[in-house]
């Protein structure tokens, strides 16, 4: 995972602070499409981690079609009790819907009041341009 997770401020102002990591593995694609113009980006895995502030990974949201891991589509982790290593299979996730959930649910302090409108914008343009659902 990432050396340097973002570590995210509380509305609540708990000292229980929460961490987000984020990869992912995209590719540019020449497309022949005036509406989109020459080029897109074509995400080819992801990995989005959720640690408590000491490090320790509560959820993450993984999609990584070639590797060793015998497990290639979407899934989710939840750490902890009877879940451990199970892969929960999910949707495609977008980066968008999981900064949703840290500012929707989770109390996650966001930097701007208009978050809601542009996470809204930036994944109608996902939704209308992805490939795969």
């Amino acid at each position: 995972m990432s050396e340097d997770p973002i570590l995210l401020g509380s509305t609540a102002g708990s000292d229980a602070r929460l961490q987000l990591s984020v990869q992912q593995q995209y590719e540019l694609v020449e497309v022949e499409d005036p509406d989109r113009g020459p080029w897109k980006v074509a995400t080819r895995a992801y990995r989005y981690e959720l640690s408590d502030s000491q490090g320790r990974e509560l959820a993450g949201w993984h999609w990584h079609p070639s590797g060793s891991s015998p497990w290639r589509q979407p899934h989710l982790h939840l750490r902890g009790g009877r879940f451990g290593e199970c892969h929960l299979p999910t949707g495609r996730v977008s980066l968008e819907a999981v900064l949703r959930l840290l500012l929707a649910e989770l109390d996650v302090r966001p930097l701007r009041d208009d978050w809601l409108a542009v996470l809204d914008e930036a994944e109608a343009v996902f939704r209308e341009w992805r490939t795969w659902a």
